[in-house]
């Protein structure tokens, strides 16, 4: 998997970290046509047009250039290792057993974690989830449910 910079095509799609929490999809040269509080919705959202337009996936930071994820899969399985076990701390050499994948494509996927937010590294060096909450749950609506229980 390589997240690095390069040309992409007005075809590609690319995920745009807007704020913290905010992102959104859209044609490479186009109009956003998702609007996502999370990171885990815009890559399930993203990963729709390029299925049906043969595009690549491109991720761009509020201020950085847009990089390409050429392994959503691998990405998306390590945000749901760390959604389904909010506890879970792990080493870069642990993550990178667990997903099965060299040095330099398992620090891009933590890389990218954690410049959506979700991961935070330890003073030990572990990686752990940086939010509480499940990523797809959006603070007012925990808050609802909450108060109505």
């Amino acid at each position: 998997m390589s997240l690095r910079v390069a040309d992409p095509a007005r075809s590609d799609v690319l995920i745009h970290r807007e704020a913290p929490g905010h992102f959104t999809v859209a044609l490479l040269h186009g109009v956003p046509q998702f609007d996502c509080v999370d990171f885990e919705h815009a890559l399930s959202s993203a990963a729709r047009l390029p299925a049906r337009t043969a595009a690549a996936l491109w991720y761009a930071s509020i201020n950085g250039n847009p990089r390409r994820l050429t392994d959503v899969f691998t990405i998306r399985r390590l945000c749901n290792e760390y959604i389904d076990l909010p506890g879970l701390h792990l080493t870069r050499d642990q993550i990178r057993r667990l997903l099965d994948v060299d040095v330099p494509t398992c620090d891009d996927v933590i890389a990218v974690l954690m410049e959506v937010g979700l991961l935070q590294r330890s003073p030990d060096g572990t990686y752990h989830r940086a939010i509480d909450e499940h990523a797809s749950i959006r603070g007012d609506l925990v808050g609802a449910v909450s108060s109505s229980t």
